[in-house]
């Protein structure tokens, strides 16, 4: 079963609000990221970047294989026989960025392979989640999804699932992400995460203060109004910067406080952070460049 390299790339995926958080009962966001792809090509890989992706696909498909639930879900055969013959996924996804690499991937096998898409979105993501779990030793299963489907999804209370229309911040605000010219683990953050848990003191701050600004800062970006996103924001980035230290690079930090300090811009992790992407919401955009280099920002919106 030859893919058919006609159909839509699977591109890649910022989750906007929701990382970490996701596994306490808050809200997530997540949006394609349509600068970045990837599509099957049977094309000799030429770079040494090319020659990696299709060597580690190599090992991911023997990872697939050896799940016997996932081989009763995907036409593992077909799937070995192509990459036999030469098929490998091309992807500008940069690694390690949380710009959904593994996501896109996931669903390009998905998507493909799968002997019957299931129903269910909540279906969907719990099987695109075993797949993926490969990559990150467990994952949600929303960021693959999103790649699936190449539009929004909200993940709202008791893990009900929608496909929001529009995705917009609110008035004056624009969104970037910042390269930090550096590439994250996700594993070992998460582990990190839930060690922290089972802290009471960590926990008992979470529910009171972070998991109700990320449940305002997503309503805030469905068309709820923009009363209370900058107060939203500032306390997820404030205690993103107190309790998730581990997550922001050395070289992140001064700039970091800086922006909630000096109010022109606030910052925020993208995906697990370690590296990668940061998130930076302004209302003074034309700013930006006295903090940042402006060859590393991406405007989102």
């Amino acid at each position: 079963m030859i893919p058919d390299i006609h159909r839509e790339p699977w591109y890649g995926k910022v989750m906007l609000f929701g990382e970490y958080s996701l596994l306490l009962g808050s809200k997530a966001l997540v949006i394609p990221l349509k600068i970045y792809s990837g599509s099957w090509t049977n094309e000799k890989p030429v770079l040494e970047s090319e020659k990696q992706l299709s060597y580690e696909l190599l090992g991911y498909v023997s990872y697939l294989q050896q799940q016997q639930q996932l081989n009763q879900m995907l036409d593992i055969q077909s799937l070995n026989h192509d990459i036999s013959a030469g098929w490998w996924f091309r992807s500008s996804i940069p690694l390690g960025y949380g710009a959904g690499s593994s996501g896109a991937v996931t669903a390009a096998i998905y998507e493909t392979y799968a002997f019957e898409t299931a129903t269910h979105l909540s279906e969907i993501k719990s099987q695109l989640g075993l797949m993926e779990s490969y990559f990150h030793g467990n994952s949600s299963g929303i960021d693959p999804l999103c790649c699936l489907l190449r539009r929004p999804v909200l993940i709202e209370s008791e893990g009900k699932i929608s496909l929001p229309e529009k995705v917009i911040p609110p008035s004056k605000f624009q969104v970037f992400l910042y390269d930090s010219l550096s590439t994250g683990k996700t594993g070992p953050l998460v582990a990190f995460f839930k060690a922290q848990m089972h802290t009471w003191s960590f926990y008992k701050k979470t529910s009171r203060q972070w998991l109700p600004a990320v449940d305002q800062a997503i309503e805030s970006f469905l068309g709820a109004g923009n009363k209370s996103f900058a107060e939203a924001l500032l306390q997820l980035s404030a205690f993103e910067l107190s309790a998730l230290k581990p997550m922001i690079t050395d070289a992140l930090l001064p700039l970091w406080e800086q922006g909630l300090q000096n109010g022109v811009y606030t910052m925020k992790l993208c995906g697990s952070g370690g590296g990668g992407f940061s998130l930076i919401f302004t209302e003074e955009a034309n700013r930006l460049p006295e903090f940042f280099n402006p060859a590393r920002l991406i405007r989102l919106f």
